[in-house]
């Protein structure tokens, strides 16, 4: 399954994350849990392979070295498992503090500015793509809970009303 010489991970590690999510779900057994449907109702597995496929297969990788193009092209037996873990996360209301880290890339601007110096330079942070996909689900049934609901204003930026100003 995680044969390919560049992968960092291996069958061993992805069962330890199947453990991890077995005791994420023991630990917040006691939980209380939102009471809107939309945030109380599981994450579909094609909740998941949507938003695997929406993400650009050629961003750089975050600091686990996953890249979405690794996401996009995994297997039936991983898409199981990574739909497992981001459903007990999810349920539990959890997140790998890994998923909380980002690698900063410096970017050098260009044009006239001076190679050496550092000000020349912006920083682009790169997150886990694993982290990424988790939030693309959440958002996504945010943006659907706002639409629902109503409760975006005028003056907030990128409401409908706001764009027209």
């Amino acid at each position: 399954m995680f044969r390919h010489k560049k992968s960092p991970f291996n069958e061993k590690e992805a069962f330890s994350m199947q453990s991890f999510a077995t005791r994420i779900a023991h630990e917040s057994a006691n939980q209380p849990h939102p009471i809107n449907p939309l945030f109380e109702s599981r994450i579909h597995n094609k909740e998941v392979r949507d938003e695997m496929q929406r993400l650009a297969p050629d961003k750089s990788p975050g600091p686990d070295g996953v890249t979405n193009h690794m996401l996009r092209s995994s297997g039936e037996k991983f898409n199981t498992i990574l739909h497992e873990i981001i459903t007990t996360l999810w349920e539990h209301q959890a997140q790998p503090s890994e998923w909380q880290k980002s690698l900063m890339q410096p970017i050098y601007k260009g044009g006239k500015n001076s190679k050496p110096d550092p000000a020349s330079y912006r920083g682009i942070y790169l997150s886990s793509a694993l982290a990424k996909l988790f939030e693309g689900i959440i958002i996504k049934r945010l943006t659907q809970y706002i639409e629902q609901h109503s409760t975006l204003t005028g003056i907030q930026l990128g409401t409908r009303s706001n764009r027209q100003i």
